[in-house]
């Protein structure tokens, strides 16, 4: 959906909702935007003052009325393409500031789609392999639409994963569909287990000096990032292990 998309580049819901009935509109009253948004008049005043102040929403005097109309797609990308630009500027600086006191591990813990979102971008910053544990039926019925978007950059920037998961039938349709620009799977090796001995109800990634934990349930959707040097060795050293046993189990 064209809203869930603009909350994960940084609209709330209601915002969402309002763009895209501007957008459809061509503009309109702030009446006319409550009755199609279902949205209480005076949030839907509040949600157009606060589109103003980011340059997404203008208005103009029609008939004694506010009239409101949003920026054309395009310019919404170039605005966020100028927002991605600043913080990639800032990312030295903040790095140092963040690294300056870094005496105990570092924990993030994120919340909902849009955090475990989060934690799969960050693992796109690492240039060396990620390893780790994944059910991947789960990944497929949740994060689909994201996972289309995450394979392509982990293929462009030949980023290499490995991973064991559950060898469910739906599964082994992971690789097909989503990485099907790499034939050779040179990019995504996967080692499936029995679904039935090996039960993974967490995603596990580890790739850098960092741990990452991701939930996909429906009950308990969130995600966490441990960052530390000793973690992250120790937690390879084990996949390793898996690894190597489970690559003796498939082939007896």
């Amino acid at each position: 959906m064209l809203a869930t998309k603009l909350i994960e580049i940084g609209f709330s819901g209601d915002e969402a909702k309002i763009y895209l009935a501007l957008l459809e509109l061509g503009g309109a009253y702030a009446g006319n935007l409550a009755r199609k948004t279902q949205i209480n008049r005076v949030n839907v005043y509040y949600i157009l003052n606060e589109l103003k102040k980011r340059g997404i929403v203008s208005e103009v005097d029609k008939n004694k009325l506010k009239f409101y109309t949003c920026v054309a797609p395009k310019v919404l990308l170039k605005k966020e393409e100028a927002v991605l630009e600043k913080i990639r500027t800032m990312i030295p600086e903040l790095t140092a500031i963040e690294n300056v006191h870094a005496i105990k591990p570092l924990v993030k813990y994120f919340e909902g789609i849009e955090g475990i979102i989060q934690v799969y971008e960050d693992t796109l910053n690492e240039k060396d392999e990620i390893v780790g544990y994944s059910n991947l039926e789960l990944v497929m019925e949740v994060i689909s639409e994201y996972m289309d978007r995450y394979a392509t950059e982990k293929i462009k920037n030949n980023l290499k994963s490995r991973i064991i998961a559950p060898g469910t039938e739906k599964a082994k349709m992971f690789l097909d569909k989503f990485y099907f620009k790499d034939p050779e799977r040179k990019i995504m090796e996967i080692l499936f287990v029995s679904p039935k001995a090996f039960v993974f109800e967490n995603d596990i990634f580890i790739y850098g000096n960092k741990l990452a934990i991701v939930s996909l349930k429906g009950d308990e959707m969130f995600g966490m990032i441990l960052e530390s040097g000793s973690v992250a060795r120790t937690q390879r050293s084990l996949f390793n292990l898996a690894w190597l046993g489970a690559t003796s189990f498939v082939a007896g």
